[in-house]
């Protein structure tokens, strides 16, 4: 009793003490982002927040390629008339995916975001580095690839919850895996601007917890591209082999479905949506 009490005190003074954040196209960039003066900027206000804050998205384009390190809510303010995150301007073409969602150094426990009503499109991807010789090491003259990957969407090490977003036109002929989504446990090394690039074998993001949950809730999956996993790459590997991805995609819609006479042979192609090592459908 004393537990669930305490847990049910952790969760609502998190909500208690949450802050919300807007970002609107006809806003300026400011160090408060509140409702009566929203942000200019989705990464502004993001870069604002601590665990359990909400990010309000105002109806709109937003030409970014956005950074998540925290365990946030990203909304849009209008559900009926969803706010556009268009990766296709990146500042730098290495990191063009739409979203990122990656849990930093110095935790223990994965971040858990929330991604809701949304539409992503346009991103290329981004750039990482991939344990392709397995040996917990990122070096690419020992064997390692750099890969660009994830043209909407980067899921590496964390938790995330995607609701009702629309995840399109994203990927290229440039995006070697993962034209829509791509997600990976700690076997690549995702390129974050703070603090360094790539992370080391010893890191604190090699110890988190052992699964690692990725479930989209009535997404829609629509015309994205790569050379392999054109809509979803799921990349398992992780050193230590008790920890692992899984992957529900309930109620989403994808473009690519296998609709078989006697209903036996249904479901999604590797060709479309793939999984290696450690991944979970």
């Amino acid at each position: 009793m004393k537990k669930i009490f305490i847990l049910f005190l952790t969760i609502f003074q998190s909500f208690l003490f949450s802050t919300t954040f807007y970002v609107s196209t006809t806003g300026t960039d400011n160090s408060t982002c509140t409702q009566f003066n929203p942000c200019e900027h989705i990464q502004t206000a993001i870069d604002l927040t601590v665990d359990g804050d909400i990010v309000i998205v105002l109806v709109g384009t937003y030409y970014e390629n956005i950074f998540i390190r925290t365990a946030i809510s990203l909304l849009s303010d209008d559900p009926l008339n969803p706010a556009i995150i268009d990766g296709s301007q990146p500042d730098d073409i290495d990191f063009s995916s739409c979203i990122v969602v990656k849990t930093p150094r110095g935790r223990n426990t994965r971040i858990s975001a929330t991604i809701e009503d949304i539409t992503l499109t346009g991103g290329k991807g981004t750039v990482i580095i991939e344990d392709t010789n397995k040996d917990g090491l990122f070096d690419t003259s020992n064997g390692d690839l750099n890969k660009k990957v994830g043209g909407g969407l980067i899921i590496a090490n964390a938790n995330l919850t995607s609701k009702k977003n629309k995840i399109k036109n994203n990927g290229d002929s440039s995006t070697q895996e993962g034209g829509a989504i791509y997600a990976i446990g700690t076997g690549g090394g995702v390129p974050d601007p703070e603090p360094q690039f790539p992370p080391g074998p010893d890191d604190d993001e090699r110890i988190n917890d052992e699964r690692s949950s990725i479930v989209f809730e009535e997404t829609i999956f629509s015309d994205n591209n790569a050379q392999i996993g054109h809509t979803v790459l799921v990349n398992g590997w992780n050193p230590d082999t008790t920890q692992f991805l899984n992957m529900d995609f309930g109620n989403s819609q994808f473009d690519v479905v296998f609709d078989s006479e006697n209903n036996e042979l249904d479901g999604v192609s590797e060709y479309w949506v793939r999984g290696k090592d450690n991944a979970a459908f």
